[in-house]
Formats: C-alpha cells, sequence, structure tokens
C-alpha cells in the first residue's frame, strides 16, 4: 500500500509558468512569465496536474494578507529533454512521519518559483 506525503511524487518533471501577467495566456498564446527551460513534448498525466496544483495550494501565499495574487494562473507543460529532473527521496508518511519506501519528486520551492518566494516548507 502506498502512503502518501507532502513532497508530491511525479511520473515525470513538469514546467510551471506564471501566465496571470498575460491576457494572452488565458488563450494560449503568449510565453508567460517566469519558470525555467522551454516545454517537452508529450502528455502530462491527470495525476501529476493533480500534484502540481495540491503542491500550489499547500506551498504558495493563500491570503491577501500573504500577498497572495487574487488570480493565480499556472500554465503547465513537460520539462523538455534536459531540464527538471525528478529527485528522489525519502516517502514519509503524513500521519506516522515514519519513511516508507521513496518517490520521485520536484523540488517545489524551485519548481514554483515563477510564483514568487513559498510561505509554506515540507
Amino acid at each position: 500500500e502506498r502512503t502518501q506525503d507532502v513532497k508530491g511524487e511525479l511520473t515525470r518533471a513538469l514546467v510551471a509558468r506564471n501566465g496571470a501577467n498575460k491576457c494572452a495566456e488565458m488563450s494560449g498564446d503568449g510565453e508567460g512569465e517566469g519558470g525555467a527551460g522551454g516545454e517537452g513534448e508529450g502528455v502530462i498525466a491527470r495525476e501529476d496536474l493533480a500534484e502540481l496544483m495540491l503542491q500550489v495550494a499547500l506551498r504558495l501565499p493563500r491570503s491577501l494578507d500573504e500577498n497572495a495574487p487574487r488570480r493565480r494562473v499556472v500554465k503547465v507543460t513537460p520539462a523538455p529533454v534536459g531540464g527538471a529532473a525528478l529527485q528522489e527521496r525519502p516517502n514519509e508518511d503524513i500521519l506516522t512521519g515514519r519513511t516508507v519506501g521513496t518517490v520521485r519528486s520536484l523540488e517545489w520551492p524551485d519548481a514554483l518559483r515563477a510564483f514568487g518566494p513559498t510561505v509554506r516548507e515540507y
């Protein structure tokens, strides 16, 4: 049985860009701001997209008191070959704190840097 942790397991590396500052991003046109590297090819697995959104919710500012934007647009693409790489790390059960196997994930503060500093680290 696989336990859930807050490190976020992915099947492949992703690139997240801040698309909130350009109206063109809403229609898929334009370059967006922030993020590293170009766009990779292929399909993003739905569990990877869900994990990215979970990490955004956990780590980025949530309220105006934390300087959260009123609107956050996240443009997601697969990481290009040679771009962001998955890191293997211990899988810590969120309920017990025990280490149970390993997960392959991104370095979330780096992956989310296009949105400013993260306010919560796990």
